[in-house]
């Protein structure tokens, strides 16, 4: 059932939000299998591109070290774009990232206390999710790495990821 929100600005009073009920049995048995799953497929695939980048310290510890800060600015853009646009965009019926994304997002806006009853894995599973497919590109690069500009792709890559799973 919607509710209002308390944001009076003209763009939020247009969206409709659901009651912190509602939105909280939106979580689903099977999303959190799928989280799990990610979570491990994450740490995994993070684990080979750190074992990939050791490597290339000794020459390229400079490389690393830029891709690591643009990685992290991107990440904390990235993260922002996509918190205001699953804020301000789709409904929770949305079919496939309308429970399994959205739900989260407008979850904290009718409970700000929610995220604080979360535990591990639901507060980090989808970030792992939405992760993987550049973690994939990374990795088919990470077996490639002939010179800076491919080990700068794969340490920003992983630098990216890695602040997304802590956002």
């Amino acid at each position: 059932k919607p509710v209002n929100n308390r944001d009076k600005s003209p763009l939020r009073a247009t969206i409709n939000q659901r009651d912190a009920a509602a939105l909280a049995q939106g979580y689903s048995k099977a999303f959190r299998a799928v989280e799990i799953a990610s979570i491990v497929v994450f740490l995994a695939l993070g684990s080979l591109l750190i074992w990939r980048l050791v490597p290339e310290l000794a020459d390229s510890w400079l490389v690393i070290f830029a891709a690591y800060m643009v990685g992290w600015a991107a990440a904390d853009f990235m993260s922002g774009l996509v918190h205001w646009g699953a804020d301000t965009w789709g409904s929770v019926d949305m079919p496939v990232i309308g429970q399994s994304l959205l739900r989260s997002f407008r979850e904290h806006h009718v409970d700000e206390k929610a995220i604080t009853h979360h535990d591990f894995v639901e507060l980090n599973g989808a970030n792992c999710l939405v992760s993987l497919p550049i973690m994939g590109i990374a990795t088919w690069l990470s077996f490639r790495m002939d010179g800076p500009v491919t080990v700068f792709a794969v340490a920003c890559i992983l630098s990216v990821t890695v602040w997304i799973f802590f956002t």
